[in-house]
Parts: C-alpha cells; sequence; structure tokens
C-alpha cells in the first residue's frame, strides 16, 4: 500500500512481506502490522492506533500522536520516530506502549509547539533501559537540541527535561 489514508473508524492491516508506505492513520482510525509487515513511514494522528506484532518491521519517518502498542519485538532499523505532542494535553497516557521492544530506532525526536502548555507529556513507557538521547523540535523545524534522561534544554523561553520516572519516559515543559 502507497500513499493510503486510514478514515476514522477504518482500518488496515498488513502482514506476510507486505508494506505500507507513507500511511496516515487520522483519529479513531486503526492500523496493524503483522509478522512479516513492515511499516515504511507514518502519520499517527490524536486517537488513532497502530499495533506492532511480534516479527513487524518499521523504517522512515513515522509522526506518532496517537497510540502505538507493541506485542513484542519490532525491527525499526533506520526508523525515525517523532512524538507529536502538539495536540496533546499533559499527562495523557503515553503514546508508545513499550519503547523496549522495538529494536535498532535510528532517531528519536520530540515536538511540540511554541504555545505548548506546561506540565508533564507522557512520551512512551518500558524505558526502564532507555539511554538515548532525544532531538527537541518547536514548530516543525527549529532544532532545540537533544536531551538524555535527566537534562534539560532552555528554548523559546520555556524549559524542556526529560525524565524517566518507573519506566515512563516524559517530556516536561516548565
Amino acid at each position: 500500500a502507497n500513499r493510503t489514508i486510514i478514515n476514522p473508524d477504518g482500518g488496515l492491516h498488513i502482514y506476510n512481506g507486505a508494506t505500507a508506505y507513507t500511511t496516515a492513520v487520522t483519529s479513531g482510525a486503526k492500523l496493524g502490522i503483522g509478522s512479516g509487515g513492515s511499516l515504511h513511514g507514518s502519520i499517527l494522528f490524536n486517537t488513532g492506533v497502530i499495533t506492532f506484532y511480534e516479527g513487524a518491521k518499521l523504517g522512515g519517518w513515522n509522526d506518532f500522536e496517537g497510540s502505538v502498542i507493541t506485542s513484542g519485538g519490532v525491527d525499526a532499523s533506520g526508523a525515525y520516530i517523532n512524538f507529536e505532542l502538539d495536540d496533546r494535553s499533559s499527562n495523557q497516557d503515553v503514546i508508545l506502549d513499550n519503547i523496549g521492544n522495538l529494536y535498532s530506532v535510528e532517531r528519536y525526536s520530540v515536538e511540540v509547539d511554541a504555545y505548548q502548555s506546561r506540565g508533564t507529556y507522557n512520551l512512551a513507557a518500558g524505558a526502564s533501559a532507555f539511554n538515548g538521547r532525544i532531538t527537541l523540535y518547536v514548530e516543525d523545524e527549529n532544532d532545540c537540541g537533544s536531551l538524555a534522561v535527566g537534562e534539560s534544554l532552555d528554548c523559546y523561553g520555556k524549559r524542556y527535561t526529560l525524565t524517566n520516572d518507573y519506566g515512563i519516559l516524559a517530556l516536561t515543559i516548565s
């Protein structure tokens, strides 16, 4: 499937060697990537759901704002994962249910709006072993730098801190 838009309340399942390229999962829609299936580039809107099953693959640039569920190991070699916070509220559930199930992710980033409300935004669970860095973008393109757990950045008049409490990776804006 190429350049697919899954409409609200719609669904699509990819498996057995098939690949979905540049896929938009709108609010309320669902995408399942089964064993042997691959997702290469996606936009996941708030309240949309992508489920990766054991043996699935993920690649390309992926903007995640809704819920990402993993039910086992996912080969994410070469994948770029961007946690999209523009339309989220602080203290919502995590976007990614178990970051530890994604193997070999190329790069993580988080994107916020310049007017993003202060508070804590939950990115991913299963992060007790997370030791990577996350690049912070404000307003789509303004790279403020990258954060490791426990580090802070001051950008556009706000402080951004990456935390990991009890395996929940989060960005706090103050």
